[in-house]
């Protein structure tokens, strides 16, 4: 995978959703704070988060808070 510098343990992730999975950390974020940084509609964010999790890459905290896994 052609990854680079993009952090520890990047993971090879689709283009479409790179700038979300930029936007999150260890700690918990929230929906909107991600959308925001990344520079998606919420809805949009929430989506990419979905494929994110499912892939393994990304767990969901209480109150509809994500992190990196």
């Amino acid at each position: 995978a052609e990854g680079g510098s993009g952090g520890p343990r990047s993971p090879d992730v689709p283009p479409e959703l790179r700038s979300l999975w930029e936007a999150l950390r260890a700690a918990p974020r929230d929906v909107a704070e991600l959308a925001r940084e990344a520079g998606l509609a919420p809805e949009e964010a929430l989506s990419g988060l979905s494929l994110l999790e499912l892939s393994g890459w990304v767990v969901q905290c209480p109150g509809m808070r994500f992190q990196r896994r």
